[in-house]
């Protein structure tokens, strides 16, 4: 068994990559994964030097697929946002999870293919952290990581704590998803719900914009709704740069008839969007916002609800909406079912990415040490939940966005 690149260079290239990877996909039983790789060679048509896409063969068939962007990142060795000790500036490869078929069941072998795969990206990429996003705990993948099984080549680290993917197993119907949550759930959404027609009869509408046509009207939009969202205050996840290559994305997505972003409106006034995409059955939100001077009537949860049902409206209906990776309380609320998963820094031996691993690592246990402590005295001392490093990560300028 071999792992090699295949070549992304041109449009033929490219859709020789799109029936590879989707072939394989349907011949292992796995097509809802193939969104991925998508997602990844939507990226290769604006830059495919930045790409990398590797397939395993065996006697000339296809059994395992792994794509990568290589990506500026800044890497903060500090305690949360407000004590920030030192950054480095580095290059790293994001690495989607490696995916194979025909060795389901052998996990001895499938680590092995696994470590031959992280062997050879280390060959072709002597100098560049690995970071591995959304793992699924207790997978080969995660095992392999946790048990530093590769540390042949790489000095592996997770990064942050173990955290849940909500999504929604989508139900036939709009109303049965309602027995599928939390009845205090069940209760504040129809009271939101409730509040927000009432209050502005007639006026409340959700827009579904599918079509490459529409892209630019789209953006337009939300440009006038983005400044006041969560997202741009915290600017290191929105910001009009961000925001063309969403654009550029859902161009993209709309080529191939995947597009699914929304705009709800009260009156004319759009107050909340959803950017995301459907591959097969299931619908992935990539990005959303709503505008804060709303926030009263919920018009964020009113937008997803509103186009969940519009997805389940859709012939043939989702049956999976997806909110994709890290952990927010609308998510939770709305989600009726998750997995842990867990994210991963693979350094190589060099001696620059041996110093970042080491500032790293004393980061995190130093981090973990004093929020241990701080639970000593009760809650007078208080340390962020999340992972203290902040990693923020500089997307190239003509591609999508990334999602950290």
């Amino acid at each position: 068994m071999t792992w090699q690149v295949i070549p992304l260079s041109t449009s033929a290239d490219l859709a020789e990559s799109v029936a590879l990877a989707s072939g394989f996909f349907k011949a292992a039983g796995k097509w809802p994964y193939f969104q991925d790789v998508y997602w990844l060679l939507s990226w290769a048509k604006g830059k495919p030097e930045d790409v990398r896409l590797y397939a395993n063969f065996v006697n000339g068939r296809i059994s395992g697929i792994a794509g990568g962007i290589i990506e500026d990142c800044q890497i903060r060795i500090g305690f949360g946002s407000r004590i920030r000790l030192h950054t480095f500036r580095l290059k790293r490869l994001r690495l989607q999870e490696p995916l194979l078929c025909g060795l389901e069941g052998n996990e001895k072998s499938q680590r092995e293919e696994l470590c031959h795969l992280f062997r050879q990206i280390c060959r072709d990429h002597p100098s560049s952290p690995l970071y591995l996003e959304a793992i699924p705990v207790d997978s080969v993948t995660h095992d392999v990581l946790r048990t530093n099984l590769i540390r042949s080549s790489y000095l592996v680290q997770q990064y942050g704590f173990e955290t849940a993917r909500h999504v929604i197993d989508a139900p036939p119907t709009y109303g049965a998803y309602f027995d599928t949550i939390g009845r205090e759930t069940r209760s504040g959404l129809r009271r939101s719900m409730k509040r927000l027609f009432t209050s502005f009869p007639e006026q409340v509408r959700l827009k579904k914009f599918c079509n490459r046509a529409e892209v630019d009207h789209f953006f337009s939009e939300v440009g006038k709704v983005v400044t006041e969202t969560w997202q741009w205050q915290r600017g290191d996840n929105m910001s009009w740069m961000i925001i063309d290559k969403f654009k550029a994305l859902s161009t993209s997505w709309a080529d191939r008839g995947y597009l699914r972003n929304f705009i709800l409106y009260v009156g004319d006034h759009p107050v909340s969007y959803i950017i995301g995409y459907r591959i097969a059955d299931q619908f992935n939100l990539e990005a959303t916002g709503y505008d804060s001077n709303w926030r009263k009537w919920a018009v964020g949860v009113a937008c997803i609800f509103l186009s969940l049902q519009a997805m389940l409206d859709e012939d043939p209906p989702i049956v999976r909406y997806d909110f994709l990776s890290w952990e927010f309380e609308y998510k939770r609320r709305l989600g009726n079912t998750k997995w842990m998963e867990a994210n991963f820094y693979a350094f190589p031996y060099a001696f620059r990415s041996r110093v970042i691993y080491a500032c790293l690592r004393a980061n995190i246990v130093a981090a973990n040490r004093l929020r241990h402590f701080s639970h000593w005295p009760g809650p007078r001392i208080r340390f962020p939940a999340a992972a203290s490093a902040a990693v923020i990560a500089q997307r190239p300028r003509s591609l999508g966005f990334l999602r950290d």
